[in-house]
């Protein structure tokens, strides 16, 4: 019987780990191709806003304000997601360190997919969420833009509305030190 254990913990846990440290490897691969292949189909290519868009909170002033600046960004949360309003914590801290930081507030605006904007929806928004945002009902800008996957559904805009950054920097600290850069980049 002891032998057994020896032989089991001997071979065949080696075995086991070989076999699962070369499947992280090959997943490993596969997410880079994949992700490679969805940056390079979404980068330098013009946002392509939803004609669904029925609400501009606060309103269509502030929303064309935030359009028309140098660098922005967009960001998609769906609220019937309770892991996706993670999103607004995340957003809501980067654009109060970027101020402290650079004494700057970044244009910063969240794509809101829901069945239908009432009360409660704007009142759930407005309590995890400072900022603008629009109410896309159909989640036509994720469809619109490609970022299907919602490891992709942020982007950071120049003042030509293209798409210079792609990425959910959320679970993501690299990812977040590159909009960081980019915001400041063009800030100059």
């Amino acid at each position: 019987m002891m032998r057994r254990f020896l032989i089991f913990i001997v071979i065949v846990i080696p075995l086991m780990w070989i076999y699962g440290c070369g499947k992280d490897n090959r997943n490993n691969a596969e997410w880079k191709i994949y992700s490679r292949e969805v940056i390079e189909r979404v980068i330098d290519r013009p946002v392509r806003m939803p004609d669904s868009i029925s609400i501009y909170y606060p309103d269509f002033g502030s929303f064309r304000k935030i359009m028309g600046a140098r660098v922005k960004v967009m960001f998609s949360v769906d609220i019937s997601c309770g892991a996706c309003l993670s999103k607004f914590d995340y957003w809501n801290q980067f654009i109060n360190q970027f101020e402290q930081r650079y004494n700057y507030k970044p244009n910063v605006l969240a794509v809101i997919i829901a069945p239908n904007c009432n009360e409660e929806t704007k009142m759930l928004i407005t309590e995890r969420w400072k900022y603008e945002w629009i109410y896309d009902s159909k989640d036509d800008f994720n469809f619109n833009n490609e970022l299907d996957d919602d490891r992709f559904q942020a982007i950071l805009l120049d003042s030509n509305d293209t798409i210079r950054v792609v990425g959910n920097p959320v679970f993501n600290d690299a990812l977040g030190q590159l909009y960081e850069k980019t915001i400041v980049k063009y800030m100059q």
